[in-house]
């Protein structure tokens, strides 16, 4: 596909055109590059959740990350003296 052309006019000149189907790249790269992008996240979150499986240490996802509407505020856990 060509994307640019050189012209030369009559005195010699070259000049660069684009070409007329310059936009069929950008409409073709751009979501395919965004499908792949999507494709490599699932499969390395797949891919973690299956190791972790695998290991038997599924569980302890829910330990490192904890749900943080369960935790208390820093406030209530301090005691006065």
């Amino acid at each position: 596909m060509e994307f640019f052309s050189t012209t030369t006019n009559e005195n010699g000149i070259e000049s660069l055109t684009i070409g007329r189907q310059w936009w069929l790249f950008p409409t073709i790269t751009i979501p395919l590059t965004v499908l792949v992008f999507a494709t490599w996240v699932a499969w390395q979150r797949h891919r973690k959740r299956v190791d972790a499986q695998s290991l038997g240490i599924g569980d302890l996802t829910k330990i490192v990350e904890p749900d943080p509407m369960s935790e208390k505020s820093p406030t209530s856990t301090q005691t006065s003296v």
